[in-house]
């Protein structure tokens, strides 16, 4: 395991994602306890100096992810998953497993039922959607909520000038599996839906299809 330059080391490269059981509470000690623990284990097991982690991150949703230091990848972090896990569930027991980073590809999907997903009275609305695109389309990974295409109040605009359904904007996880998605569409509740790249997610975003 050689040291890699900084310039030949992307932040991308470096980031490294904690995967929760979500049925356990967020640990309220300092998520710098986290990465003390990590380091001071790999330390214990004479792994390379420089494979280290730099931090912990938390975000607004209890989501954990730190980076390596500039002459580690995230997957040279990887090769001691056991260890890493074993000394991060010391500060967090819900930490069950680490992953290297994958890029979020930002896409829109044609022709979404307001009938179906706008509202709470549709038994979960967007929520409900991207529950059933995770559940029937193997492999897709949807990390964040579905938005309709301009906000709620330009959606509402639209139902109420008798239009049925309009697009939606969300991420998915993985570049591969985002190209697969942008080839064959994606299956919800019985229905295709053609899916493409987001280029433009504001409010004069228009689609033929959706506004008719």
């Amino acid at each position: 395991m050689k040291l890699v330059s900084s310039g030949q080391n992307s932040m991308e490269k470096r980031r490294v994602t904690c995967k929760r059981d979500n049925g356990l509470p967020l640990s309220q000690k300092k998520d710098l306890d986290i990465s003390l623990e990590v380091n001071r284990a790999l330390f214990d097991v004479k792994v390379p100096h420089f494979v280290c982690i730099q931090g912990v991150t938390k975000n607004t949703r209890g989501c954990l992810s730190t980076i390596t230091t500039p002459g580690a990848t995230a997957k040279m972090l990887i090769q001691y998953r056991e260890i890493v896990i074993k000394a991060a569930r010391k500060v967090d027991a819900g930490i069950v497993d680490i992953e290297t980073n994958e890029l979020w590809e930002r896409v829109k999907m044609h022709h979404v039922n307001f009938d179906r997903y706008l509202g709470k009275k549709t038994g979960g609305g967007l929520e409900k959607l991207r529950q059933e695109l995770q559940a029937q389309n193997e492999g897709v990974v949807m990390p964040l909520a579905i938005n309709w295409i301009g906000g709620p109040k330009d959606v509402q605009k639209k139902k109420a000038e008798g239009k049925k359904a309009s697009l939606v904007v969300f991420a998915v996880k993985g570049s591969k599996m985002a190209e697969n998605v942008l080839k064959g569409g994606l299956r919800a509740a019985g229905v295709k839906y053609d899916v493409e790249k987001l280029t433009n997610a504001g409010p004069d975003s228009v689609c033929e299809v959706c506004s008719r």
